[in-house]
């Protein structure tokens, strides 16, 4: 039975990740891709902090490209894809060991603007990891990785986080500076995350409708449909800002009377960074 499960579990999170691709050539990072990898791109594939340490220690160049992908170590260590065995795992010790990874390559002087033959940096593939996306997102800043990254069809690392549904990556990489307006082939990061394929699992959509409050108070442009109710709320009313004020006036006229003694303004203002006004 628990095999059965496992089998289940890995041909839903193949599905889900094939029907999240519309990332075309130009974007695509396939870690499984035939390549000629060294031993230190296998070390990163997996994860081995140990190796990685020890290889790095004999001479090894943290920045060695595959063939002929072009891609650093950097790439693997930031891709789940990659390992995609322990990235199935609920064991959080695997993000723990993925962060681990990428950090000594840096540390050892990997490049953070490393980019493959499409324009896709390790940043791209961080921003599509379900548990370490924000940690990898946030130490590739450190390390100089530009958050507005494009790829050669105009792929930024926002996109990838919003078309996965990663609201903690996303508000890393907003906090760091990322367009919320980037708009590439296949429009701007709420588009992406406006429409999820219909096929994928619902928790996937609620991941994708869980971003949209953050791209929207970035000042992220409105779309012109939706099938989510909350967009098309936001949409009636002509911009997030107008949903922000009506959303804190509807609160604020069932708590205000609750604490007589108090300004109304603070109340107001107590309200704003409680209860997430705007989000929902």
């Amino acid at each position: 039975m628990a095999h059965i499960s496992r089998r289940a579990t890995l041909r839903v999170w193949l599905q889900e990740r094939d029907a999240r691709r519309v990332w075309v050539q130009d974007t695509l990072f396939v870690a499984s891709a035939p390549s000629a990898l060294l031993p230190i791109h296998e070390a990163a594939r997996y994860w081995d902090v140990d190796q990685i340490q020890e290889l790095i220690s004999k001479g090894v160049n943290p920045d060695a490209l595959d063939e002929p992908g072009g891609r650093t170590p950097l790439f693997f260590a930031c891709c789940e894809e990659s390992n995609f065995t322990a990235a199935l795992s609920n064991d959080e010790g695997h993000a723990d060991a993925q962060v681990a990874c990428a950090k000594a390559l840096l540390r050892a002087g990997a490049s953070a603007q490393a980019a493959n033959v499409y324009g896709l940096g390790p940043i791209h593939c961080a921003a599509a990891c379900r548990r370490a996306g924000a940690r990898l997102v946030e130490l590739l800043i450190v390390y100089g990785a530009d958050p507005n990254q494009s790829t050669g069809g105009g792929r930024t690392p926002l996109h990838a986080a919003a078309q996965h549904g990663h609201a903690a990556t996303v508000q890393a990489l907003l906090r760091a500076g990322a367009d919320a307006n980037f708009r590439g082939r296949y429009g701007t990061a709420l588009d992406l995350a406006n429409c999820p394929p219909k096929i994928t699992a619902r928790a996937h959509r609620t991941r994708c409708r869980s971003v949209l409050p953050y791209l929207l108070r970035a000042g992220a442009s409105l779309p012109k449909e939706s099938e989510f109710v909350y967009l098309q709320r936001v949409m009636e009313l002509g911009s997030f800002a107008a949903y922000e004020s009506l959303h804190l006036a509807a609160l604020a006229k069932v708590f205000v009377p609750k604490f007589p003694s108090l300004p109304e303004e603070l109340v107001r203002l107590v309200i704003t960074y409680w209860a997430h006004v705007g989000f929902y």
